[in-house]
């Protein structure tokens, strides 16, 4: 919300922001290919291809580290951990090369929050979903790079790409091996909605090896996906009956903060808290740090 963008610099294993101005930063990565988690640059990726954000909840980027078949977390400081990984020497293949990667925020009815993360992984030609807890189980797909449309593993695809969900919980998904877009609902059915299957075209209806999904509400279209259709080197527009995530308004966190020092706070003598702020020593008193700022609640 605050128009930092994020890149997942594949084969610079980093992850890089680019801030509103144009400044380019490393958040996360040692620059050399390998497995570790940590803070910064003591962190390693091999080839991350995916970025989602969780900007309500918990701050925090998921990645998709493609070659350490993983999916990791980034925090907003640059702290790296690895939230599930399939290990080489078991026969379970759930995330096999994950590339796409999207994150589904529901609120709960006593208040908070509840994260369900999905992930396309390209080489089992198949899309899985990680609980809160970071359990990890196939969503759809049968594993075979075909094309089939049903629910769970009687769908298939072939080298699934791009997700990207809506503000309910459907999954869209850049099935490029199959030129076309896939629909999944919360409980698994595989619907085709776009694209001529298995035949790559730039027609108005065909697509070639599409890539890169988002659902937005683009003004005078109303939802649509935006679709980063690779091998025609275009962007395509599709109207969907979707409801975008929902946006927030930029971070306050410096402001709130920043009133807390005027005149009219100076009575308050209750102990302070200093905090880091964009560069920035800032003070407050304890007493007043039940801000409204969503930095705070996910402390």
């Amino acid at each position: 919300p605050e128009g930092t963008v994020f890149v997942a610099d594949c084969g610079n294993h980093r992850i890089r922001q680019i801030s509103p101005d144009g400044d380019v930063t490393t958040l996360a990565g040692s620059g050399n290919s390998g497995y570790k988690d940590g803070h910064g640059r003591h962190a390693c990726f091999y080839n991350p291809c995916g970025i989602a954000i969780d900007y309500i909840s918990n701050d925090v980027l998921y990645v998709s580290d493609y070659s350490n078949n993983c999916v990791r977390t980034v925090s907003r400081s640059g702290l790296v951990s690895t939230l599930a990984r399939d290990l080489p020497a078991t026969a379970e293949t759930t995330l096999d090369s994950p590339y796409g990667i999207a994150v589904h925020i529901e609120s709960l009815p006593g208040g908070g929050t509840e994260n369900t993360v999905f992930v396309s992984s390209y080489h089992s030609h198949s899309l899985a979903v990680i609980s809160p807890g970071g359990t990890v189980t196939t969503l759809a797909g049968c594993g075979a790079p075909r094309q089939a449309d049903g629910y769970g593993a009687s769908a298939a695809f072939h080298a699934p790409n791009g997700l990207a969900v809506d503000a309910d919980g459907v999954l869209f998904v850049a099935d490029s091996g199959n030129h076309c877009l896939r629909r999944i609902t919360p409980d698994g059915e595989v619907v085709t909605i776009a694209g001529d299957i298995g035949c790559p075209s730039l027609s108005p209806s065909g697509l070639n090896s599409p890539c890169g999904l988002c659902v937005c509400h683009l003004p005078g279209h109303g939802p649509v996906l935006l679709v980063a259709d690779r091998s025609n080197s275009c962007v395509r527009r599709l109207p969907v009956d979707a409801l975008p995530p929902p946006l927030l308004a930029p971070s306050t966190m410096r402001e709130d903060l920043s009133s807390l020092l005027d005149a009219e706070c100076a009575d308050f003598a209750c102990g302070e808290a200093t905090f880091q702020v964009e560069g920035q020593m800032l003070r407050a008193p304890k007493a007043l740090l039940s801000a409204r700022c969503p930095h705070f609640r996910a402390m």
